[in-house]
């Protein structure tokens, strides 16, 4: 039951989110989202320490942001907008985790869901909300 509560409140959190007006959030990309959205991405830090996984990583695959954490997996629709990653609602995996790939996931969860900042310097973003923070890579 501690390991639902959370994932449940991840899910309303990613609804919130959504964007069900005229404009869908997979829409009214410009070049820097263009730019972002080549390759992908994977990650060096979450919340200051190394991934769980070494195959913890994002990308961009159409209208849709996959970010693979660990064990779980998230995709959802996105759109860049003022520095700012806007994504969701994500459907979700629920695969068994270690304890430490979990907790990465759910906070990777959180930091998408509250519309991080981006700041991109060469080859490295990183993706920053007030509770979360995470680096990231270019490989291609």
């Amino acid at each position: 039951m501690q390991r639902l509560a959370p994932l449940l409140l991840w899910a309303l959190l990613a609804t919130g989110c959504s964007d069900t007006g005229e404009h869908s959030i997979s829409s009214h990309r410009g070049p820097a989202s263009e730019s972002l959205a080549s390759g992908t991405w994977h990650f060096v830090r979450i919340d200051g320490e190394r991934p769980a996984s070494k195959a913890a990583r994002l990308s961009f695959e159409g209208p849709d942001i996959v970010v693979h954490a660990g064990c779980n997996r998230f995709e959802g629709p996105w759109r860049l907008e003022q520095n700012r990653l806007l994504a969701g609602p994500f459907a979700q995996s629920d695969a068994p985790c270690s304890k430490t790939s979990w907790e990465q996931s759910n906070a990777l969860g959180a930091l998408l869901v509250a519309a991080p900042t981006v700041t991109a310097e060469g080859s490295r973003i990183v993706l920053r909300s007030s509770g979360h923070t995470a680096e990231l890579v270019r490989v291609d």
